[in-house]
């Protein structure tokens, strides 16, 4: 369930490329809603977001209120990173059209590479 309610708030592409630890919890009663709705969802590209808005009529308002609370939290978290990951994003991804993960990847793909400061920027929002 974290990793469904993990994929379910990200906005931003460095999803895959950070741990379900950067969930925040979110009450039985919503994570239930979340489960019963999107939870045969398969993660990636963004399928449990759309999941989530094709099914946010069904969710209670405070359901709906603890989703958009983590999903800013994450955001701001993520957009962290990026600050931190910038020179590394222009040294190795250049070339890599952003979204769909692309850059998640990219980073990834050149984890052993990565400058100290975007490692720890990602170690943080774990």
């Amino acid at each position: 369930m974290k990793t469904i309610v993990f994929s379910t708030l990200v906005v931003a592409g460095l999803a895959g490329f950070l741990a379900p630890t950067t969930s925040r919890a979110v009450d039985d009663e919503c994570a239930a809603q979340i489960d019963k709705f999107c939870g045969d969802t398969v993660v990636g590209q963004f399928r449990v977001v759309e999941c989530l808005k094709t099914h946010s009529d069904k969710f209670t308002p405070s359901c709906k209120a603890q989703i958009q609370a983590q999903a800013k939290a994450i955001k701001a978290e993520l957009k962290k990173v990026g600050k931190a990951c910038k020179s590394d994003i222009d040294k190795f991804c250049a070339s890599v059209a952003p979204g769909e993960g692309r850059i998640a990847r990219c980073l990834r793909d050149n984890a052993g590479s990565l400058s100290a400061g975007c490692v720890a920027s990602i170690k943080r929002a774990n």
